[in-house]
């Protein structure tokens, strides 16, 4: 999630010991809900895209895949609905 603020656009970047830093970026271009990144992130570096706003710099955080979250109202495909 890219947040702006004075210091300019930036994200949360997890560092090695699971902590949170503050990431000054330059963005490229923005269409729809995905954004180009030209600077200040390196490949394969992982950046909080989920619940950025509660980050502070230095909070510890935990990474998950995309597979592993799941709606919180999300009903398992195999079983169909109780009938009362």
């Amino acid at each position: 999630m890219i947040t702006g603020a004075p210091v300019g656009q930036y994200v949360y970047v997890v560092k090695e010991d699971s902590s949170a830093e503050l990431r000054v970026v330059q963005v490229a271009r923005t269409e729809g809900a995905q954004t180009v990144i030209a600077g200040g992130l390196k490949p394969g570096e992982t950046v909080v895209v989920d619940g950025a706003s509660r980050v502070l710099p230095g909070s510890k955080v935990s990474a998950k895949s995309p597979d592993a979250v799941k709606a919180p109202d999300a009903k398992p495909a195999d079983k169909a609905p109780e009938k009362s």
